[in-house]
């Protein structure tokens, strides 16, 4: 299933919304962000020296502090690329961001739920959620330290059920990566505006990157849009710890552009589309699916999410699609609420995988 929807509402007329529910129907208060750090053994020892221990920002609802038996859903959302676990709240702002989430869980739109914000950034600017022996485990650093660590220190619903992964741009790619290969650990995906067809725009961001180093292949951190994102993405997708002194493979020679097939065999390893022909059943696994992409993505993902959903169709798995007027970042409100809205729809569903728990091992339950 997919539909296409138009955005009317304005930011302004949003956030006058939500004010006016504040008078009109019964509040549980006020929800409130918290700033954790959590210790994960699947970045410790990482090549790059990075951090192990990771910040991570927690919203949680306005009834967290009033009823203390009570358990609450939990939505994993994830930040793009060079961004940390404050990107969403910094983007809005905390007093707009809370008045956001307590306004559509005060007004009964969506139920009430914890957030869970990691940071997962590194040296190259992004991680993509992904295990390489070169940057660390992060894949693991999610689905394994993350969740068990929520679990065991927030009142959560510690299964399946209770949880759902959403993100944005990298963050998209990695909530559809970690989704599909853990459906017994989520229960649906949010993925917007995110990568998840490499072939679809692989020469287009191959010129990109050609464009920028016109004298040599330049150096990541240089202020190159293209060439920074392909030094991340080989850092996750074909690190190579004996070539010096970034310890990757690119994917293509330079100048010519011509792909290293064996390189581009590492990266096939790790695309969304690849994994949906390998194995469309996995993504059946999943209780809802949603994608959303702007009509004039500037980083080229337009045709890579079209391809992507046209994918999806071909193999007959359900999902939800939005294509909106803009480009990569416009109208986050409007489409942060249609995704919320997608949530609260799978959250109010019955369960159609066996859920797996993780172990407690982190301690006591915090207030």
């Amino acid at each position: 299933m997919y539909r296409s929807i138009q955005f009317k509402r304005t930011f302004q007329t949003f956030l006058c919304f939500l004010f006016a529910l504040t008078f009109i129907l019964p509040s549980h208060g006020d929800g409130r962000f918290v700033r954790d750090e959590i210790f994960s053994p699947s970045l410790e020892g990482n090549k790059l020296s990075d951090p192990s221990t990771r910040a991570v920002t927690i919203y949680l609802p306005p009834s967290y502090d009033m009823f203390p038996k009570k358990r609450y859903p939990v939505l994993y959302l994830l930040h793009g690329f060079g961004g940390d676990n404050d990107s969403f709240v910094k983007l809005l702002t905390e007093p707009v961001a809370l008045m956001i989430l307590d306004g559509l869980m005060n007004g009964g739109l969506v139920p009430e739920m914890i957030i869970v914000m990691p940071d997962a950034g590194n040296s190259f600017g992004g991680s993509f959620y992904t295990n390489s022996e070169l940057i660390g485990n992060y894949e693991d650093y999610i689905v394994k330290d993350l969740v068990g660590y929520i679990d065991s220190n927030y009142r959560t619903i510690p299964d399946r059920k209770g949880r759902v992964i959403m993100g944005a741009s990298m963050g998209g790619y990695g909530s559809m990566k970690l989704g599909v290969k853990h459906p017994d650990v989520f229960r649906a995906v949010v993925s917007l505006c995110a990568p998840l067809d490499f072939t679809a725009n692989r020469d287009w961001m191959i010129a990109r990157v050609l464009e920028e180093n016109p004298n040599g292949m330049g150096d990541p951190g240089e202020g190159k849009t293209f060439t920074t994102f392909l030094y991340a993405l080989s850092a996750a997708f074909s690190p190579n710890l004996n070539s010096p002194p970034f310890f990757v493979d690119l994917p293509f020679e330079y100048p010519s552009g011509k792909i290293k097939e064996d390189v581009w065999s590492r990266w096939e390893e790790h695309d969304i589309a690849s994994m949906l022909e390998r194995d469309p059943d996995r993504f059946r696994k999943l209780d809802g699916i949603y994608i959303d992409i702007g009509d004039k993505d500037e980083l080229g993902l337009t045709p890579v999410v079209l391809s992507f959903h046209e994918k999806l169709l071909a193999f007959g798995i359900d999902h939800e699609f939005f294509m909106f007027e803009g480009g990569h970042s416009d109208k986050p409100v409007d489409r942060f609420m249609n995704a919320m809205k997608f949530v609260s729809k799978i959250l109010a569903q019955p369960s159609s995988v066996p859920s797996h728990v993780l172990p407690t091992r982190w301690g006591e339950v915090k207030d």
